[in-house]
């Protein structure tokens, strides 16, 4: 082997192995389990059993795709979604404790409901006709029977209605 291709190989390898490195080791899968006793022993008393609230001004999250999820409670922890209540449960948590507890969530089945006010209703037609006329930027979250009022302020602001 020459000179030069014994440099090429070396430079290959330790980019090869730098490259591993800074990848680091893929996060842990997320364990509904744990995120079940996460979510049982703070969450539940807001967010319903199973995700399944029936307070209007408290989301359903049953049903939600976890990395929707996970990235909320990010979102809260870092101060970058303003809720104070909501920044003192995601503080406490870690990473992967927000995986599990969209995992948990986004393995139970969301319950059927449906809009009680005038608004609710019209803007959830609107969804579904956004929906159907194949408008993806609304799919951040899946679009339950039931529209709580926390989802209308998250489509109003999305769709330009209130500015923040």
């Amino acid at each position: 082997m020459t000179f030069f291709a014994r440099i090429l190989l070396s430079v290959g390898l330790t980019g090869f192995f730098l490259v591993a490195h800074a990848e680091g080791a893929a996060p842990a899968k997320a364990d509904p389990a744990k995120g079940s006793a996460i979510y049982n022993g703070v969450c539940v008393s807001c967010h319903g059993a199973d995700g399944n609230s029936s307070i209007p001004s408290n989301p359903k999250l049953a049903q939600q795709h976890p990395e929707y999820l996970a990235k909320q409670l990010a979102e809260f922890k870092s101060g970058k979604r303003a809720n104070a209540v909501m920044m003192g449960f995601a503080s406490a948590l870690s990473e992967d404790d927000m995986r599990n507890v969209g995992a948990y969530l986004g393995s139970n089945k969301a319950k059927p409901g449906f809009a009680k006010d005038k608004e609710s209703k019209v803007i959830l037609a609107t969804l579904r006709q956004m929906n159907r006329n194949q408008f993806h930027f609304i799919n951040l979250f899946k679009v339950n029977v039931e529209m709580t009022m926390y989802k209308v302020e998250m489509v109003k602001i999305s769709l330009g209605l209130i500015h923040v």
